[in-house]
């Protein structure tokens, strides 16, 4: 009896062939996690520069957008690491609240960015010219404005106020124009703007997602843990 079961063959498992279709699938959604994380990264640290440097400044009616702004970026962030984790571990349930999440989220980071840039459409470039140190009598000459926030953004650091922020060459009280070029609002603009990068990525990465998605429950993909993870040695 002993002998009959030394002569069985050791039975050798067979190793599973990897779904490189999931797989690329996968890696592709992850990497528009990525993207966009680097996205939303990017603008966290805009918006907290600007916030910044007007915070106690009066007269910044832009200033709020700006902060909700800010405080949507940081949420989109915990929500984009979320995400990350979700897609690795192929859980169907989550995954289906979270695309509901991440949709509503990125709806309303959409809609406060279009009320800042129709609204406020100069607050950006303004800021970066007038940081720089760099003339804004285009913006000045074309939106009748002076200044960042105003004409005594010159007199208090010139002295004397540039040909730009006349509405003639008199130079006279009357033609002097009085609002700051931040604070301009402009209702002719042109709706794409760098701004609404950001939001036009998170909407390709939901389109994407929803397919992995889709993918995952036809296919009737098994979830992963971390045993699984570590056990097929593969990221993606």
């Amino acid at each position: 009896m002993q002998r009959a079961q030394e002569r069985q063959p050791n039975v050798v498992p067979v190793p599973q062939e990897r779904n490189w279709k999931l797989i690329s699938f996968r890696g592709i959604v992850l990497i528009g996690f990525v993207i966009c994380l680097s996205c939303v990264v990017n603008d966290t640290v805009y918006y907290a520069s600007i916030v910044n440097y007007y915070l106690n400044t009066p007269g910044c009616d832009f200033l709020k957008f700006e902060i909700v702004s800010l405080v949507g970026c940081l949420i989109l962030i915990c929500i984009l690491l979320l995400g990350f984790g979700l897609v690795l571990y192929q859980n169907l349930k989550p995954l289906r609240i979270y695309l509901t999440v991440l949709a509503v989220s990125s709806f309303l980071d959409l809609m406060v960015t279009l009320v800042l840039t129709q609204s406020y459409p100069l607050v950006h470039d303004i800021h970066k010219l007038w940081e720089n140190g760099q003339s804004l009598s285009k913006y000045e000459t074309t939106y009748k404005c002076c200044g960042a926030l105003g004409p005594d953004d010159y007199l208090l650091t010139f002295g004397e106020l540039p040909a730009s922020c006349f509405a003639n060459d008199n130079r006279s009280a009357a033609s002097l124009n009085s609002a700051g070029c931040l604070n301009k609002s402009i209702t002719e603009r042109q709706l794409l703007q760098i701004e609404l990068i950001t939001p036009l990525i998170l909407l390709v990465l939901i389109i994407f997602l929803v397919g992995f998605y889709v993918y995952l429950k036809r296919k009737k993909v098994a979830k992963r843990n971390c045993r699984t993870l570590w056990k097929e040695k593969i990221f993606f």
